[in-house]
């Protein structure tokens, strides 16, 4: 009876063994489980890294490709501009060139009007000496209708022809505005302002010297000036 109790004992240890063999194994299987399954979540991450990458890999060779079409035609408009600004310089001195021109013209055309004028009025200036030449030599003889001639007469003629004639083109690259030459300039006047008990009083000034003209008691007058501009 002895060895089957041995038996049954070493038989029951075997047991226990095999059932903590069994806990240990299921342990390690768990464990080799949930190794698998964080390796496969690592797998699926550096994956999803992998096409992340790669996507912003094509993202950035996208960016500078458009980067670069952008500076080849940033290049192309500023080599445009360039070549527009030049020709633009070039017609703008062109331009002055013929400006130039025409005033040269101009002004030669006002010479040669300012000499005409200055040779009429020497004429005229004659023609006035000849008549009273001929006035002195010949005071008590009659003369004809047609030997009869007026300098006054003759000098409005002559100066409402000027009038007509004498204009200064406005615009040196137009002839279609001219103006007399006496409307180009501003004729200007000094008037005088007092302030008195009834009110301001203007009176225009004869010369500019009476500007300076000491009041009623020989004391200098304080005054000043003003004006529209130009």
């Amino acid at each position: 009876m002895l060895w089957i109790k041995l038996f049954l004992s070493l038989v029951n240890e075997l047991i226990t063994k095999y059932k903590r063999t069994e806990a240990d194994q299921s342990a390690i299987q768990g464990s080799l489980d949930q190794q698998r399954t964080e390796q496969i979540e690592i797998h699926n991450t550096v994956d999803q890294h992998d096409e992340q990458l790669e996507a912003l890999m094509e993202w950035k060779e996208q960016q500078m490709k458009e980067t670069k079409g952008i500076l080849e035609k940033l290049v192309a408009v500023e080599k445009t501009l360039c070549e527009e600004l030049l020709n633009r310089v070039e017609g703008v001195e062109e331009s002055l060139g013929e400006v130039e021109e025409s005033l040269g013209g101009v002004e030669e055309s006002l010479g040669g009007v300012k000499s005409h004028i200055s040779q009429t009025d020497e004429r005229v200036k004659q023609l006035e000496e000849n008549v009273r030449d001929l006035g002195m030599k010949d005071e008590r003889a009659e003369a004809s209708p047609m030997e009869t001639f007026d300098v006054k007469t003759c000098r409005s003629k002559l100066a409402e022809h000027y009038k007509r004639t004498t204009k200064v083109p406005t615009s040196v690259w137009s002839k279609k505005s001219p103006v007399h030459i006496h409307q180009i300039y501003t004729r200007l006047s000094l008037v005088k302002e007092e302030q008195t008990p009834e009110g301001s009083s203007q009176s225009e000034l004869t010369h500019y010297t009476d500007v300076f003209t000491a009041n009623e008691n020989g004391a200098p007058i304080g005054y000043s000036c003003k004006g529209r501009r130009g």
